[in-house]
């Protein structure tokens, strides 16, 4: 479950800023 959550909150933030930088 951990690694899961710790993937999940990588990936929005991964997600957040590579959306950024792309825009």
């Amino acid at each position: 479950a951990r690694v899961y959550l710790l993937s999940a909150g990588f990936s929005l933030a991964f997600g957040s800023m590579f959306t950024k930088t792309y825009r």
